[in-house]
């Protein structure tokens, strides 16, 4: 039976496996690249399903994990935002 920190929603990569991969790259604030391959989804789609995964409830991290994460998600997320076009 899989735990509910592991696969918070159905058709999503596991939990762990998202958190493992953050906490892995974040040192190096790198390994945007490899987020496709692995996941199948973009960077940008994979912030904001780690964000998700750490405002569950259910997830299990040390409270300074958490919080590096937390940057990690809203720096990445900030990075990824479309530019705004002049206006003419």
């Amino acid at each position: 039976m899989t735990q509910p920190e592991q696969y918070p929603r159905p058709g999503i990569a596991g939990a762990r496996d998202i958190i493992g991969f953050a906490l892995q790259w974040a040192p190096f604030d790198s390994g945007d690249e490899y987020i496709l391959p692995q996941f199948g989804i973009v960077p940008q789609t994979f912030y904001r399903r780690l964000a998700e995964i750490l405002r569950d409830s259910h997830t299990r991290l040390d409270h300074s994990v958490r919080e590096t994460l937390t940057v990690l998600c809203r720096d990445k997320i900030l990075d990824h935002r479309p530019e705004p076009t002049e206006a003419r």
